[in-house]
C-alpha cells in the first residue's frame, strides 16, 4: 500500500466495501483487502495494474467516461453500476460504485477513487421480479376474455329477472344464473392458482 494514502482501518479491512484508487493513467495505486481478495484470480500484483482489467469489456465505455468526468470535475461524485469479472471463465458480478477525483493534501489531482459493493443478488432478484410481473400481465390478458363471458351472462340474466313481472318466470332463470356463476367461480379459481404459481415467493428460511 502507498504509505501516503491514509484511510480508517475499517476501510482497509472491510468485508463489504470495495475500495480502489487509480492514478491519472488508470493504474492502481491502492486497493483494500476486500478488493484484493475479490479479484485474486488475476494472479498478479495490483499496484501498477490498469484498472480496466477489473471491468467487464462491455461496460468499459461507461467506466472510462465516468473516470474522464471525475478528472474534469473535482467536485463530481458519480454513481454508477457495472459488471466486474470474477474469474477467467466469464463469470461476473454487478457492483454499485461511487467515483470521485482523488487529490493529495495540497489539493493536486492524483487519480480516481472508487468505492462500492456487490449488488449481484439484488440485480438477480429484480430480474426475477420483473420476469414474474411480465408473466402475471400475460395471465391477466389471457384470462380477461374468459371472465367476461360468464360475467356478461350473469348480468344479462339478472336484468331479465328484474324486468320479468311474473315471479315464476323470473325464478326460471335461476338455474342458468347458477350455471354462469359456477363457471365464473371456476375461472376465478384457475386465475388464483396461475397467479400464485407465477408470483414471487419469499425464500425459505432453511434454503
Amino acid at each position: 500500500m502507498n504509505p501516503s494514502l491514509k484511510f480508517p482501518d475499517w476501510i482497509h479491512l472491510s468485508h463489504v466495501y470495495l475500495l480502489a484508487i487509480s492514478d491519472l493513467e488508470g493504474n492502481f495505486i491502492y486497493v483494500n483487502q476486500h478488493f484484493r481478495e475479490r479479484y485474486a484470480y488475476l494472479d498478479k500484483p495490483f499496484m501498477g495494474m490498469h484498472s480496466r482489467e477489473t471491468v467487464h469489456p462491455e461496460d468499459l465505455p461507461k467506466y472510462m467516461a465516468t473516470c474522464q468526468t471525475c478528472q474534469k470535475d473535482p467536485k463530481a461524485i458519480i454513481q454508477i453500476q457495472f459488471r466486474s469479472p470474477l474469474n477467467l471463465e466469464g463469470k461476473y458480478e454487478w457492483n454499485y460504485w461511487e467515483f470521485s477525483r482523488y487529490t493529495n493534501l495540497e489539493g493536486r489531482p492524483q487519480g480516481i477513487l472508487r468505492m462500492g459493493y456487490d449488488i449481484t443478488r439484488l440485480k438477480e432478484s429484480l430480474s426475477a421480479i420483473l420476469s414474474k410481473n411480465l408473466r402475471l400481465r400475460e395471465i391477466a390478458q389471457q384470462q380477461a376474455h374468459q371472465v367476461r363471458a360468464p360475467l356478461s351472462s350473469i348480468l344479462g340474466l339478472v336484468d331479465l329477472m328484474i324486468s320479468e313481472p311474473e315471479q315464476d318466470k323470473a325464478l326460471a332463470y335461476l338455474p342458468y344464473l347458477k350455471k354462469a356463476s359456477e363457471s365464473l367461480d371456476q375461472i376465478i379459481h384457475e386465475i388464483i392458482e396461475l397467479t400464485y404459481d407465477s408470483s414471487v415467493h419469499p425464500e425459505s428460511k432453511h434454503s
